[in-house]
């Protein structure tokens, strides 16, 4: 399909690079994804230096042993899930290096516990003590967030840093120049929707242009994420090209 999208020129040529932590096994990749979720974030103890790799090495290596482009506009991140939020904190704690980013049913809001359908922080206030047990929308995205204790430690500020919420407040939109595509729907377990709604409401507070698509029936998996991605590589063809981002036309989903 890849093949096929380029040589009709609907989305110019570009690479693919899939790094992938989880080498060691199944086992492992599952205790990975829930009990040690910062898989893209230098650990607050000195440990795994996920981010440095992904947003200095890896690319460095690229360049070097490929060719890629050495300009933040040839570069983007894209993941769903865990990984989407490790595409989304990649990319927005590194502005200079990244131009646009597509995460898809994602946790973006690390602190939120609003439920949903969504509240604001006005009606339910973020947490405050990542000691503590979170309050979340259910406990699948509780286990989840509670994974980040180990690569975000007990220092507050230190997940502010890492929350793509908490960074989005800090944004421009010179930042990205409207690069920026998240996806998700109301069928994800995880209720990650609320995330997404999130992100949006700082987003229009700060004037920073990015594409939302909250699809009715968005289940969190890879039925969604492939259908969001024949949008996505458009999306990011025009990112790469420098081309302004028209106003998104697509308003749901089909999962097959």
């Amino acid at each position: 399909k890849l093949d096929r999208m380029t040589i009709s020129c609907e989305i110019q040529p570009m690479m693919f690079a899939v790094p992938d932590p989880h080498v060691a096994g199944p086992f492992e990749a599952f205790d990975a994804i829930w009990f040690d979720s910062g898989d893209f974030s230098d650990w607050w103890n000195g440990g795994w230096r996920y981010e440095t790799y992904l947003s200095q090495e890896f690319p460095g290596y690229l360049e070097e042993r490929f060719g890629a482009r050495t300009d933040k506009w040839g570069r983007a991140t894209v993941g769903y899930s865990t990984g989407g939020w490790g595409a989304a904190v990649v990319a927005l704690r590194n502005p200079d290096r990244f131009g646009a980013t597509v995460p898809m049913s994602a946790i973006l809001s690390l602190r939120y516990q609003g439920g949903t359908p969504y509240k604001t922080p006005d009606e339910q206030p973020y947490w405050t003590d990542p000691t503590q047990p979170f309050l979340s929308q259910n406990i699948f995205t509780a286990l989840a967030v509670h994974g980040f204790l180990d690569a975000l430690g007990p220092d507050l500020e230190n997940w502010k840093a890492h929350n793509p919420a908490d960074i989005a407040a800090g944004m421009t939109d010179a930042d990205f120049a409207g690069n920026i595509f998240m996806a998700a729907g109301d069928s994800d377990h995880f209720q990650l929707v609320s995330h997404m709604r999130d992100m949006q409401r700082i987003f229009d507070a700060r004037g920073v242009r990015y594409w939302a698509l909250h699809s009715a029936d968005g289940p969190h998996r890879e039925a969604f994420w492939r259908p969001v991605l024949d949008i996505a590589l458009p999306f990011l063809s025009r990112a790469f090209r420098g081309e302004p981002q028209p106003p998104l036309t697509q308003t749901a989903i089909s999962p097959p």
